[in-house]
């Protein structure tokens, strides 16, 4: 769901589609230092900065796309502001802010400088996380104030760091620094208050910078160096240090152009948007480096190789989109938001022959999506009113997924190993190589509808939201594709001569692959008051309960792990199955107490979280008859539907134990956060906050385990605490000058 999440800074979206930092041994189960294949990294993101943000769960404007799982809007702060300085501290996070504006003439500028530092376990020294962000903003009037031009300049630099633990026989060293250049420029013109065009360009750069030092030690094996398909002499390793840089330059380069009008017609308002999207992402880094003789990874058959990303072709977005917003009454007073979106992903080819069989004459490698969006709201009556959309979305496959790495096997053809003689060992390795990539890997889409009602009621106000969505052709990055390789007996080598086959071996690698499909609907109650008398709080309280089904389509499916030798078949094979599926569901609720004790200068907020049902179970465990088998030399047979239940494919059925049958049913869980703010003086104040304030943290034990074996899983955060100052530095000069 992360992938698809939309995260918009300043208007431009903040992409991880040209994120090509693969394989770089960072994240390990705990830690995640890079966010290849996923969303966006938010620890990158000041939130000192933000002076705004939205986020959309329902059905977006046609403005916002390359997205499955909502928009997040966010806009930092512009304009003329005093100093203000802010210092948040606990034992484990520091983090210093400082920004400020300046108003001359028709120019105002702000400026914003921030610190943090984040020690992952204060018990680990030399694990930490450090990010240094700045943005310098610069917004000019011209045209007795029609004619604005904002230019945005922002700088972040990033130490993720994981130094050498004592003790630590491997020597393990990790570290992510990467730093982030952005360049916002936006010019908007209006004629009046119902009609203005808007011109935005931005230019980001990513650089990642990962670096990972281990010490391998391994079983003794054999590898190769072959950067193309060939055999050689192979070189024995067992015990050798390892270093590997994973180096990217990510670029996300975007123009948009949109014209927003107004105008009323047939006793109805008219708000009309139009608007055009080019966005073009690339990687030119140096890619993966390490020395091949001593690579961070390498299996008995599977080998690793350094890589540049600078050959991977660029992605590109097509867009254009129109918006008609209609005020007007029919029954009862209305909002209708009509809008059409057209995505053109990755084009490659103009073939006006198309327009014959009815198809858009522009191709592209990941398809070409109309996406309407509508939104129509009726205002019953001045305190209550009914809302209503359905809207599709897509979001294009990132570069990592279209290009990952190459395959690298290295079959070993033979070996002789003479432990008392170095100069006595021999091995010949060929090696192949296959091209993982990708280019007509679809894009994810997603059908939304939903339903809403809100109602006022004197102090009190409520809204109750049901929803249904629908994703189709979803990204699986574990698509199977086993090949098969001989090895050969080469007794004139190194002169050439016959390549005598031995023996066959049937290997797998994995792809991307749109086949996931997934169903998610559920009913979701917000209730939030006015300030209550005497109490002096206000509470809100927000209810969901969710439903999620996943599954995949008929073109994935499940292989055993190793080839089996089955006697009835009388040869040994590789069975697949038709996929499990799964289903979740969970019920939480949001309870949230502000009250203010203004004699005092105190403000206390209270939230409490209750998840009351939390449940997940398989689907599919009863079909367990292969779908069909490889054979060693590669060969795949299709199992006829209606023989897959006869005894003589017995033996390539699996099994599963009772206790996968079982639904996973955790009880009910609370959690307690605490935050008292407390004025000093004019425009400073100084807050204490507590994260699961009881540090309550259940364990939860697992059944769906095999008999005799336990497994546990922790429920709640650990206690977080710490505090917070924050001034206006103005503010403390004048409060100083008194005294």
């Amino acid at each position: 769901a992360a992938l698809g999440t939309q995260i918009i800074i300043d208007g431009v979206p903040i992409s991880n589609n040209a994120n090509l930092q693969l394989d770089t041994r960072l994240n390990t189960g705990a830690d995640y230092r890079v966010t290849v294949n996923s969303g966006v990294d938010l620890r990158r993101i000041p939130a000192e900065n933000i002076e705004s943000v939205e986020i959309i769960r329902g059905i977006p404007s046609v403005r916002y796309g390359d997205l499955t799982a909502g928009t997040v809007v966010v806009h930092t702060q512009t304009g003329y502001f005093p100093f203000r300085a802010k210092y948040k501290y606990n034992p484990r996070n520091k983090e210093f802010n400082v920004n400020g504006g300046y108003r001359w003439k028709s120019t105002e500028s702000n400026f914003f400088l921030n610190y943090a530092r984040s020690q992952r376990n204060i018990r680990v020294p030399g694990d930490y996380y450090e990010r240094l962000a700045g943005q310098l903003n610069l917004r000019s009037y011209f045209r007795a104030r029609k004619m604005q031009w904002l230019n945005r300049f922002y700088f972040s630099r990033i130490f993720d760091e994981q130094e050498v633990r004592e003790g630590d026989i491997t020597q393990t060293e990790r570290n992510n620094r990467s730093y982030t250049l952005r360049w916002n420029s936006q010019f908007l013109y209006r004629w009046n208050t119902q009609r203005h065009f808007e011109a935005l360009f931005s230019a980001n750069l990513d650089r990642e910078n990962s670096y990972y030092k281990s010490i391998v030690s391994r079983d003794l094996g054999i590898i190769s160096d072959r950067m193309t398909e060939g055999t050689q002499e192979g070189y024995f390793v067992s015990v050798y240090p390892t270093e590997l840089r994973v180096k990217g330059r990510a670029w996300n380069l975007l123009g948009r152009l949109e014209y927003q009008s107004a105008f009323q017609k047939w006793g109805t308002l008219h708000q009309w948007m139009l608007g055009a999207r080019v966005q073009h992402e690339f990687n030119h880094g140096p890619g993966r480096q390490f020395d091949p003789r001593f690579p961070p990874r390498s299996t008995a058959n599977e080998g690793d190789r350094p890589r540049r990303y600078s050959s991977i072709p660029a992605l590109t977005q097509l867009t254009v989109y129109l918006q008609d917003e209609i005020t007007g009454h029919f029954w009862k007073d209305f909002t209708f938001q009509l809008g059409l979106r057209y995505d053109l992903f990755d084009p490659y080819r103009l073939d006006w022959g198309q327009l014959k069989t009815g198809k858009f004459p522009l191709q592209s490698h990941h398809g070409n999506y109309l996406s309407p969006r509508l939104n129509l709201v009726f205002y019953l009556s001045s305190q209550s009113q009914l809302r209503m959309g359905y809207g599709k979305t897509a979001k294009i496959p990132p570069l990592s997924m279209i290009y990952p790495n190459p395959a690298y096997f290295d079959i070993v053809d033979s070996m002789y190993y003479d432990v008392n003689n170095p100069d006595n060992r021999f091995a010949l390795v060929t090696t192949y190589i296959f091209d993982r990539s990708n280019e007509n890997l679809r894009a994810a889409v997603q059908d939304k509808w939903e339903v809403s009602f809100d109602q006022r009621i004197g102090w009190l106000g409520f809204s109750v939201t049901a929803f249904h969505e629908r994703l189709h052709n979803g990204f699986n990055l574990s698509n199977v594709i086993p090949v098969s390789f001989q090895r050969y007996s080469r007794p004139d080598w190194p002169e050439g001569g016959t390549a005598i086959p031995k023996d066959t071996l049937l290997l797998r690698y994995t792809t991307a692959q749109n086949s996931v499909e997934s169903l998610s609907r559920g009913v979701e109650f917000s209730l939030s008051t006015k300030k209550l008398p005497y109490w002096n709080t206000s509470v809100r309280i927000d209810a969901a309960y969710h439903y999620t089904r996943g599954w995949y389509q008929e073109n994935y499916f499940q292989y055993a792990i190793t080839p089996r030798s089955d006697p009835y078949l009388n040869e040994t094979v590789l069975p697949f199955w038709k996929p499990t599926s799964s289903w979740s569901d969970r019920f939480i609720i949001h309870y949230r107490f502000d009250t203010v004790a203004k004699p005092l200068g105190l403000w206390f907020t209270l939230a409490i979280q209750q998840i009351v049902r939390e449940r997940d179970q398989l689907m599919g465990l009863e079909d367990s008859a292969a779908v069909g088998y490889y054979q060693l030399d590669g060969q795949r047979v299709l199992i006829p539907e209606s023989e897959r239940n006869d005894p003589q494919y017995s033996g390539l059925r699996r099994t599963y134990e009772d206790y996968m049958y079982r639904t996973e049913s955790k009880p009910n869980l609370w959690l307690i956060n605490l935050r008292v703010t407390k004025g000093l003086w004019p425009g400073a104040e100084v807050s204490f906050f507590v994260n699961n304030l009881l540090n309550d943290r259940p364990l939860y034990q697992r059944i769906r385990v095999p008999a005799g074996s336990r497994s546990y899983v922790r429920r709640n955060p650990e206690i977080f605490y710490g505090i917070e100052m924050s001034m206006v530095v103005d503010d403390f000069v004048r409060f100083l000058q008194k005294y």
